[in-house]
């Protein structure tokens, strides 16, 4: 009953500070680098080992029943040679604080128990090849810990007391050292393969998103070894529209699906005859209405693509109008995205500000004059006012060419 209850006891204490590893753990990930982590964990150890010191789940005289064999052997398997030497260093240091009749067994023990759980460590991964912790490697661990707390009972004085002892004792020693060694591996390996397949994600994702970003940069070089022109206009359009969505609070992944979306807006006008985008000359209202059509032909190409980014639906809205009147499919306020709202405003400043085979650019005011005469019908007001903030007031650059007198 006794071996019972001490083992119960033992389980309910590990699990305390399995809780207290992963919530501290978590908060570390959060906030360190990885170096840094690995020496947080370190110092996670020590002060574990402190605790079930300072808590020992049963106190026989000066004989203490804890799970300091069980620290040790966790402490070497997910901690390596500098965890291990830190944490059985720490309990030396405080074992010979308490003092008592038994700090000399106990300082042996630990001695005994860091040397055996170092080498056995050391041993497994030189057989098998892998830093990687085992199911197997926890169990035998949790064994020699056990058997190491045990044997420690022998050495208590008075000798003639010590083999009364090792028989009331040991048993309860041996099986709380497994039975924690087992239970705190056991969870920490599981904690430690999730935390390691969210970084093989995290890291998978990071390379799919590049991919993303090249395919993209790609196609932007497809529409200027088709168009030079409209390759230009639409860099320029994505530098404004990203200046502009700072300016409204965008940030992080959604700043650079703007950004993007910006830079191949156009993406439809791949598909349209090349005389009729290098005309020099306004089109006629038949050609127009062909042109019309590369929003709806840009959301065609890309809606099959899975991107982390709306940028098919912000291509497919990017000439819908604020008041509905846009195409192709009259849209009108919210129901715009508010990056395809954005892409509107910067692609008309843009286009204002640039030269055009039949005409010149204009200048910055008149182009501010044409962006508030459409707001609430064109454009969305705030997108309008962020914008003129950026070019008007800042001196955003937007075109390449001169501005017009």
């Amino acid at each position: 009953m006794t071996n019972f209850l001490a083992i119960l006891s033992g389980g309910g204490v590990i699990l305390l500070i399995v809780a207290f590893f992963l919530v501290a753990g978590n908060f570390a990930g959060a906030y360190l680098s990885a170096r840094h982590q690995h020496l947080f964990r370190n110092a996670l150890f020590v002060v574990t080992a402190m605790a079930v010191l300072r808590f020992p789940l049963q106190v026989n005289g000066d004989v203490l029943l804890d799970q300091r064999g069980a620290i040790l052997a966790v402490a070497a398997i997910f901690g390596g040679g500098p965890a291990l030497a830190a944490t059985a260093a720490a309990m030396l240091a405080y074992r010979a604080y308490l003092g008592g009749s038994a700090m000399l067994a106990g300082l042996l023990g630990i001695v005994f128990t860091f040397l055996v759980c170092g080498a056995l460590n050391y041993w497994w991964r030189r057989r098998t090849g892998t830093r990687a912790a085992s199911i197997g490697l926890i169990a035998v661990a949790g064994v020699m810990a056990g058997v190491c707390s045990a044997l420690t009972l022998l050495l208590v004085p008075p000798v003639a007391g010590a083999w009364a002892l090792f028989q009331q004792e040991g048993a309860s020693m041996f099986l709380v050292q497994v039975v924690s060694t087992c239970l705190f591996g056991f969870l920490l390996k599981l904690h430690v393969e999730r935390q390691h397949s969210s970084e093989v994600l995290a890291e998978k994702n990071i390379a799919l998103r590049n991919t993303l970003e090249q395919a993209i940069g790609a196609l932007s070089m497809a529409m200027m070894h088709r168009d030079p022109g409209v390759a230009s206009h639409e860099k320029r359009v994505a530098e404004l529209a990203a200046a502009i969505g700072t300016e409204l609070g965008f940030e992080g992944e959604r700043l650079k699906g703007l950004k993007l979306a910006a830079l191949i807006h156009d993406i439809g006008k791949i598909q349209l005859p090349a005389e009729i985008l290098m005309r020099p000359r306004k089109l006629s209202e038949e050609e127009f209405s062909l042109v019309q059509l590369h929003a709806e032909n840009g959301y065609q190409i890309l809606k099959e693509i899975e991107f982390p980014w709306p940028l098919a639906e912000i291509i497919r809205q990017h000439h819908e109008d604020y008041d509905g009147g846009g195409y192709p499919r009259g849209l009108a306020g919210a129901q715009i995205l508010l990056e395809a709202r954005i892409i509107r405003v910067a692609d008309s400043m843009e286009a204002m500000l640039s030269h055009r085979p039949f005409r010149r650019a204009y200048d910055v005011e008149y182009a501010a004059a044409r962006l508030q005469v459409g707001e609430q019908t064109l454009y969305d007001p705030e997108v309008v006012k962020a914008c003129l903030r950026l070019v008007r007031d800042q001196g955003f650059p937007v075109s390449c060419n001169e501005q017009a007198a």
